[in-house]
Parts: C-alpha cells; sequence; structure tokens
C-alpha cells in the first residue's frame, strides 16, 4: 500500500470512528417501579391522631371546601364547652344556598338564607330558629352534626385512613378510605357507589405547624372524581372567638318543616 492510500485509510477510519461516536448516545437509567405504599409509619400515625385530637380539646376556626367551591363550610368551634358557629353555602345555579347553626349551652339556633326556602317558611334571611337539639338528627344530606362538640365531622371522616407517612417534619402524606370515612362531611353512599374502587385509596396530604397540629389536608379525589375532593383549613387554635347566641329579637319558633330541611339537607 502507497503512503496516500495509507494516508486516506487513516483518515477514513478516523471519519467512521468521529460518525459512531457522535451517534451514540448513553440510555437513562431504568426507574424502579413506582409501588404504593401498604403498610403506616407508626410515629406519622401517632402524629396524625395526636393533631386529630387536639380538634376535641382546643378551640379554632376552620373551613372546608368541596367539590373546588361548589361547597363551602367554614365557622368557629369551641369544644370545650360543645359550643360552635358554622355556616354552610352550596352553588345552587347562580345562587348559593346558605345554611348556618349556632349552639351555645345547650341551644341551637338555626338559619337559612335562600329566597325560595325563606318564602317557604315564612321567615327572613336574618331570623335564626330556635331548635330543640333532640329533633335534630343527622340524615344523608345534612350539613352540620348537632350532636357532636365536632359539627362537621373532621375526625370521622379520617376514620378511612388506612396509610400515613411522614414527609418532612410538618408533612404527612397518605390514603384514605373513603368508605369508611363518616360523618357530614364524608361522601354519601350514592357518591361511594359511583366512585366503585377508586374511593377506597384516595390520596391526602396534611401539613402541621410547629406543636404538631393540622393547618391544611386535602384529601384528592380529583383522579375519579372532584366532587369529593376536600380541603380543609384550620387556623386560631385556643385563641377562637366564643360563639354568642343570636339577639332575641330575631329568633323565632321551629316548626316542622325546618326540621326536615336541616335534618335531610
Amino acid at each position: 500500500m502507497t503512503l496516500r492510500r495509507m494516508t486516506i485509510a487513516v483518515l477514513l477510519a478516523i471519519a467512521v470512528a468521529s460518525v459512531a461516536g457522535a451517534c451514540t448516545t448513553t440510555a437513562p437509567p431504568i426507574e424502579p417501579p413506582r409501588t404504593e405504599r401498604t403498610t403506616s409509619d407508626p410515629d406519622a400515625l401517632q402524629t396524625l391522631s395526636r393533631a386529630l385530637a387536639a380538634l376535641s380539646t382546643q378551640s379554632y376556626r376552620v373551613r372546608v371546601v368541596a367539590s373546588h367551591g361548589r361547597a363551602v363550610a367554614s365557622g368557629t368551634v369551641v369544644p370545650s364547652d360543645m359550643s360552635f358557629d358554622v355556616q354552610c353555602a352550596t352553588a345552587v345555579e347562580d345562587d348559593a344556598f346558605r345554611e348556618s347553626v349556632r349552639k351555645v349551652g345547650g341551644g341551637v339556633w338555626l338559619n337559612v338564607a335562600f329566597p325560595d326556602v325563606n318564602t317557604e317558611l315564612g321567615i327572613s334571611a336574618e331570623q335564626w330558629i330556635a331548635a330543640s337539639p333532640a329533633k335534630l338528627t343527622v340524615g344523608t344530606g345534612a350539613k352540620f352534626d348537632v350532636a357532636s362538640r365536632d359539627p362537621l365531622d373532621l375526625g370521622a371522616l379520617f376514620d378511612g385512613v388506612t396509610v400515613v407517612w411522614r414527609r418532612d417534619p410538618t408533612h404527612l402524606a397518605g390514603t384514605v378510605d373513603y368508605t369508611h370515612s363518616h360523618g357530614v362531611t364524608a361522601p354519601d353512599a350514592d357518591e361511594l357507589s359511583e366512585a366503585g374502587r377508586a374511593a377506597v385509596s384516595t390520596p391526602f396530604t396534611a401539613t402541621l405547624d410547629g406543636d404538631g397540629r393540622l393547618l391544611t389536608v386535602t384529601i384528592d379525589a380529583d383522579a375519579y372524581n372532584q366532587d369529593l375532593t376536600r380541603t380543609i383549613t384550620l387556623s386560631d387554635y385556643g385563641s377562637a372567638p366564643a360563639t354568642a347566641p343570636p339577639a332575641k329579637s330575631s329568633v323565632v319558633a321551629a316548626t316542622p318543616t325546618v326540621y326536615q330541611l336541616f335534618n335531610e339537607g
């Protein structure tokens, strides 16, 4: 082989090697398949239990947003004397159907603000209805649990927690089996039937304050039914204002229709 041919051969070899190198890519690492957690972190479970227990010993403000804002419950709760002042607003077409309840010293007062209902009951949206606690029940569509020191049944909602773990000192995550959740904030039987098996493993996240009390909780059901997503915000632990009864001049007596309305929702 002549020197000229050897030079050409070497140059061709270098060129081929360069092209091959340029076309070679490094395969990305294969991520292990994600596995759903099936067991709780005992410390995280205990932390959540203590945080829920605080709702029965300390006063607080609460706001529960359901269905991405189509239903909002809010108010103040003083569990030490089983008093509270809570409201619920539910979107009805272009208006909001508002229901409120106050409980002080064993007395219960109800309020409703929706034109058609106010007309049916013969009361104004500014009037309060003195009700007998014994005649108020927690029906399928009830918005409040008047017999409880937890009027929105937040503790019963978390009866469905199946797994919980700690992300960091102030954040928890886990899953809720909605079929084992209870109370007025939990999904009803029809909603659960529509959700099917998806409802048994609904993810949730929780944020805690420095004392381990709940600040925010989101139960995220968007993957199968946005109406079952719940966002809970809590604040003012130990300093929420005491509940006062409504002015006597604004109070009227309850009728059977009133009990039907509030018991059935």
